[in-house]
Order: structure tokens, then C-alpha cells, then sequence
């Protein structure tokens, strides 16, 4: 099945002065929110690309960087035509520091942002945009000149799985084969970007929330302790102070790793997520997570 284009770029028009820009509430239906990645992923599946994790939750800009080769192809800028994707902010960017849009024509664009185009076709900020008008059109020139990296991509229509993912079953009598089961021993290798970090429950414990780990919306079953992880930047290399703390900026640029090796303690076949133990607490991940390893 070919993408289809019209379909996809259909779908996101369809949101028009019915949407409520929100990155904290991306995928809700009533009133209807979005942020960028999630309003285009929603559009991608109209036009018979999937590329929702296995938990039902839209990749932010990053997760779809890390699905080249699966669901996109990449391109260059002068091969991007109607219903290509541009991801700005590269690897580097997060739900902060990131954004996508979709092309409508080899020179104009289609997002979900809380800034927008005016009657005129000026671009204008968010303190002139009604949030309820999220989804707008005009020329992408003007995102050129944010100064951000640009990766151009042509979605492919029945792509496979997500990098990193895993099949999962209730007995396995191999101990290293990449299926995960009950008593399966994983590490995660790479770095993950800090979503967000609570504190939860009566001893003031701070966990964190990576929106590609985790299976399900934010809550104590998908929390990672503090713990049990290394504050890096976006290069993976630890930092000084290792506080994770709020400071102007500190989500933005705030990652982390993992120090131990793990054990699984259940798994969900019917929706591919596997329970974690993670310094002594179950935490609840997709089993599509880059970076996720069986171990001895």
C-alpha cells in the first residue's frame, strides 16, 4: 500500500480551529489537543503509515529521528515534495527543542504550533495566535531561518517495527536471544532525553518520565527512580553536578542513562511492554525501546 498523501495532509487540515496546542496533553480528544509530532503522527496513520509505539503513544521528534530506514526514508531538501516531513532540531532536540512539520507543496507547510500564520501570510508569535488555532499553513521559509538543523524524510507506507524492538513471550529456555520473558536480565545502553521528573509518594522520592520508554501516559507505574540513573548532555557524556536540577532551561537539556543491569518481572504480550525491575521498583516500558538489550 502506497502513502497516501492526501489523506495524510486531509487529516491534518481536519484539525483546523478545533485544536488546543499542549505538549503535556498531546493526544486528548476532549477538547482536542496536540503538540507538532503527535498532530503529524496522527496524520502519517491516515495515510497508512504507522508510527505509534507500541503503547498507543505518538513519538516526539526525536523517536521519529531514530525510525530512519523503518518508517522514513531520508531525503534531501531539494527532493521534499507534497506529504514529505521535515524534523528540526536533529538529535539534540526534544519536545522542547524540536519540531516537524509536513510539506502541502514544494514550498509551503502544514504544523501544529502555539504560533501561526496571520490572513496576510505573515508568521507571527505566539502572543498573537489564538491557541485554539494550532494548526496552520504558510511558506516553511521562514522556520530556515530559526537557525535549527533540517533532516527531510518520505514516509514509508507498511514500514517495519521500531528500531530496538523485541519480541516478547511468557517461557523462553534461551537466556540471550533478544525475546524477552519473565526473569529476563536487559540493560539499556544509549541515553534518553528527561521528559519530565516527579516527585512522588511520601518520602519525596524524584523519579523521571521518558516519553519512548515508558508504556503508557506519565504515572507511577512507568516512573524511573533518580536513583538508578546518570544525568548526561546531549552527547552522553556525564555532567558535573549530577543534581538533574531546575535551573532555566534544565529540561531542555537535561539526559540521562541508565547504571545497572535489570531484571523483567512481567510482560503484557498483547500490547509488547514488559515490567521492569528498576532499583527495587517495577516500572512499566514498551518493549520497542531503542537501546534495550538482553544480557547474560
Amino acid at each position: 500500500m502506497a502513502y497516501n498523501v492526501a489523506a495524510a495532509i486531509a487529516n491534518m487540515r481536519s484539525g483546523k480551529g478545533r485544536t488546543i496546542y499542549s505538549m503535556n496533553y498531546r493526544q486528548n480528544e476532549n477538547p482536542r489537543m496536540r503538540d507538532c509530532s503527535s498532530s503529524i503522527a496522527e496524520a502519517l496513520l491516515a495515510g497508512g503509515v504507522n508510527v505509534y509505539y507500541a503503547n498507543g503513544m505518538a513519538p516526539n521528534t526525536v523517536g521519529m529521528l531514530q525510525m530512519e530506514g523503518t518508517k522514513f526514508q531520508r531525503i534531501t531538501e531539494a527532493q521534499a515534495h507534497t506529504g514529505d516531513i521535515c524534523i528540526m532540531g536533529g538529535r539534540g532536540g526534544n519536545g522542547g527543542a524540536g519540531h516537524v512539520f509536513m510539506l502541502t507543496s514544494d514550498s509551503d507547510e502544514i504544523e501544529c504550533t502555539p504560533n501561526g500564520w496571520n490572513g496576510a501570510g505573515v508568521y507571527v508569535d505566539a502572543s498573537s495566535v489564538v491557541t485554539a488555532y494550532a494548526i496552520n499553513e504558510g511558506n516553511y521559509g521562514y522556520l530556515k531561518t530559526i537557525g535549527w538543523q533540517m533532516d527531510w524524510f518520505r514516509p514509508i507506507a507498511g514500514g517495519t517495527a521500531t528500531n530496538g524492538s523485541h519480541a516478547i513471550q511468557k517461557s523462553n529456555s534461551n537466556p540471550v536471544d533478544q525475546v524477552l520473558d519473565i526473569g529476563s536480565k536487559v540493560r539499556f545502553d544509549g541515553f534518553y532525553h528527561l521528559d519530565s521528573m516527579q516527585e512522588y509518594g511520601d518520602e519525596g522520592k524524584y523519579y523521571a518520565y521518558n516519553q519512548q520508554i515508558s508504556y503508557g501516559l506519565p504515572d507511577y507505574n512507568n516512573y524511573i527512580p533518580i536513583s538508578e540513573l546518570t544525568e548526561v548532555d546531549k552527547n552522553g557524556k556525564p555532567t558535573k553536578d549530577q543534581l538533574f536540577d531546575f535551573k532555566p532551561g534544565w529540561l531542555e537539556n537535561t539526559y540521562f542513562r541508565f547504571n545497572g543491569t535489570y531484571k523483567v518481572i512481567d510482560i503484557d504480550e498483547e500490547n509488547n511492554a514488559v515490567c521492569i525491575e528498576i532499583g527495587g521498583e517495577p516500572v512499566w516500558t514498551t518493549a520497542a525501546v531503542s537501546g534495550l538489550k538482553e544480557v547474560k
